[in-house]
């Protein structure tokens, strides 16, 4: 069965197109292990969507499994990337936008025993509250992961999903959660304690395909 395991999670204000957290935890080395980073990101001027168009750890692309985004003034981006990273206790995580952000968050997952990079089902909700994203079908013996952010200073009640972080970034309220086992369907829900428009959740599932192909675990008898 699929292992996940919660890392970190850092932010950065420093701005400009290109974000770098530098040495971030990412657990034992494996040849089987994915790095899957959560990405939150504000931008303050009135410009247009700042999506993500590329992420690396250690210099390996991730796959985006997920992410959206909003423009206009105070707008938001925030996305699901995953990647096979098998060296190292730490990675370089580099996320470079479709322009300059104000604010930046991540969120960092480690998994071993996952079928693909890419992701089972996503979703995405933005621009109201609550966010609800419903992930189906999914794998059974699989996790979820969610991503939040409120480009307004803001608290989190997650449904469905374990908290994993709640944190304030230049007054941007980013938050992660996940589900492990979560079954073949699954409704997430992240609630913020401020009613504000310029918010937006993702959320993305993964897990192994067993023998047989089907989407629940099979064991194996032996004569």
């Amino acid at each position: 069965m699929p292992s996940l395991t919660f890392q970190t999670n850092t932010s950065s204000t420093s701005g400009g197109p290109a974000v770098s957290f530098l040495a971030q935890p990412i657990g034992n080395p494996s040849d089987d292990r994915r790095v899957i980073v959560g990405v939150m990101a504000g931008f303050a001027a009135a410009v247009t969507t700042r999506a993500v168009s590329a992420i690396t750890a250690n210099g390996i692309n991730l796959l985006e499994a997920v992410q959206n985004n909003t423009g206009g003034s105070n707008g938001v981006t925030v996305g699901l990337f995953m990647g096979n990273v098998p060296a190292g206790t730490t990675a370089d995580i580099v996320v470079t936008f479709a322009g300059a952000v104000s604010r930046t968050g991540i969120g960092i997952w480690t998994c071993v025993g996952v079928s693909s990079d890419v992701a089972k089902a996503t979703g995405s909700h933005m621009a109201t509250d609550p966010a609800v994203v419903t992930l189906t079908p999914i794998f059974a013996d699989g996790f979820a992961i969610a991503v939040a952010i409120e480009n307004n200073g803001c608290t989190y009640t997650w449904t469905n999903a374990t908290e994993q972080f709640d944190t304030t970034v230049d007054g941007a309220g980013h938050s992660g959660a996940q589900n492990i086992a979560p079954g073949t369907s699954l409704t997430i829900t992240a609630d913020y304690s401020v009613t504000d428009a310029r918010c937006g959740m993702v959320a993305a599932a993964w897990g192994s395909t067993p023998m047989g192909g089907g989407n629940d675990s099979q064991m194996l008898v032996m004569p």
